[in-house]
């Protein structure tokens, strides 16, 4: 394919957009992978059970740390390198479908998707999650072809393994019923034994992360922290890029005006081309339906971008069979470059340019050079949902997934823990801290973010004629609050 260096430049360029925010400060999740595994190796299991995770990654994690250190940057690298190994794995998939250089624009569509590159030097397992949904996709598409025993136990493994790193990303295995029965609906019952197969190798790489997988249910409304998601937020979950998206109508209209014009530029349909729709189409829309209707209907609101991922290659993959559709080659390149400048300059200017999420860093750093010349505490409110119905750390917060930032960016004067919504453990901790604080005639530092405004401005209305308040900073929304007891008049 004489384009084919052409489309591995695009793809390079395309790769870029991952490593814009590479060295910024992590954010709250990431802070709690590196929680997971800061108590060292033997700590790891039990920690990513409260956590709420699986421990697969987080070996991988420590070992990377181990080896390299903790920088930032070092611990991204495990997420690029799983990432990077997806991207090669949807090649292969799009390659049973199209041709070379419509899976070459599908790599570019995939590597362009913000998501992906959010994904891709994230300290947290969705892109080994990404890695092990494209590997059971890629096993499902050869099995599809070639049902023998080796297949079907590749293709019930990678099912499997799915779960070791986020359970979530399960909602693709319906998807693969349905392509089979789309499929090889017809050939069911001589399918029987290799389904059984199929289902027997599943069961066995699934069955040791049942007993973590129940016990997270057990947790599920943590993952209340979100608003219930609308039809734009669907409808935006199916195109690679937000051009796409504003563009669509323009697309439609250009496309009915010129449909019998541009009629020969298209390649008439073949059995090839309906299989490829069929699953690209189910393999997207199956996983986002499932997580739109939880989200709305529950009160688990998992409809957000990090777990919307286990969709994207049935999103590109769609859009690469529609573009596979325009016969000369030469049209299909003003597709990613079309794409690819669009992208760059929106990622350039953006903050997520920058700051891979918002991050606690600078409001610890800032609250510890305020805090310190007197040893002034610091009453943090939890940034974790489960915070509200989990009871606060007795010990140092830091050796609480509760106060993960603490694990990272350390301080060294008193912490009080407190929880993120104005619960009453919250009233509970503000009374004492406020009583405290008068009698010892000592200062204290409030931080909270936006989900724990309330807190604050219950701490505010029960400081008020007894201290001096003061807004010292606002980090992204993490508010450093000062509480300065009144001088006390003399009798």
């Amino acid at each position: 394919m004489k384009f084919r260096p052409l489309y591995l430049l695009v793809i390079a360029v395309s790769l870029s957009v991952w490593f814009f925010p590479y060295r910024s400060p992590l954010w709250l999740d990431e802070t709690v992978s590196y929680w997971e595994i800061n108590g060292g190796l033997g700590q790891i299991w039990s920690r990513s059970i409260a956590g709420l995770s699986f421990p697969p990654y987080f070996y991988v994690l420590w070992i990377m740390r181990e080896l390299f250190g903790s920088r930032e940057v070092i611990l991204r690298i495990p997420s690029v390198l799983a990432m990077l190994s997806a991207l090669y794995v949807l090649y292969r998939i799009a390659r049973e479908f199209v041709d070379q250089d419509v899976a070459l624009i599908v790599c570019i569509l995939f590597c362009l998707h913000k998501d992906v590159a959010f994904a891709a030097i994230d300290v947290r397992p969705y892109a080994f999650a990404v890695l092990a949904a494209n590997l059971a996709i890629y096993a499902l598409v050869v099995w599809l072809r070639k049902p023998d025993t080796v297949h079907s136990l590749l293709l019930g493994a990678f099912c499997g393994l799915i779960f070791y790193f986020h359970y979530l990303y399960a909602v693709i295995l319906p998807a693969f019923v349905i392509c089979y029965l789309l499929v090889r609906g017809r050939s069911l019952k001589a399918d029987l034994r290799q389904i059984g197969v199929v289902i027997a190798a599943f069961l066995a790489v699934f069955a040791p992360v049942l007993p973590r997988l129940l016990y997270i249910l057990t947790r599920r409304n943590s993952y209340s922290f979100a608003d219930p998601p609308t039809l734009r937020d669907f409808a935006l979950a199916f195109v690679p890029t937000a051009f796409l998206f504003y563009t669509i109508l323009l697309f439609a209209v250009l496309a009915a005006l010129l449909l019998t014009l541009a009629y020969s530029l298209f390649r008439a349909w073949e059995g090839k081309s309906t299989f490829a729709l069929l699953s690209a189409a189910t393999l997207a829309i199956v996983p986002m339906v499932i997580l739109f209707v939880i989200s709305v209907s529950t009160p688990m609101r998992v409809f957000v971008d990090r777990y919307r991922l286990v969709g994207v290659a049935g999103v590109v993959l769609l859009w690469g069979f529609l573009i596979g559709l325009i016969r000369p080659v030469q049209l299909r390149l003003l597709v990613p470059f079309a794409l690819l400048p669009y992208v760059i300059f929106s990622f350039w200017n953006s903050p997520q340019a920058h700051q891979h999420g918002y991050t606690w860093k600078y409001a610890l750093e800032y609250a510890q050079f305020i805090a310190q010349p007197d040893n002034a505490p610091l009453v943090i409110c939890s940034d974790l949902p489960q915070a509200d119905f989990e009871p606060m750390p007795a010990g140092p917060a830091s050796e609480s997934v509760l106060f993960s930032p603490l694990s990272y960016y350390q301080v060294t004067v008193p912490v009080v823990p407190a929880p993120r919504a104005l619960t009453p453990d919250a009233k509970r901790i503000a009374t004492k801290t406020l009583e405290e604080s008068l009698r010892n005639n000592q200062r204290f530092l409030l931080l909270a973010f936006r989900p724990s405004y309330p807190t604050m401005q219950w701490f505010i209305d029960h400081a008020v004629g007894a201290f001096t308040i003061k807004l010292l900073a606002d980090f992204e929304g993490i508010a450093v609050v000062e509480f300065q007891p009144l001088p006390v008049a003399p009798n």
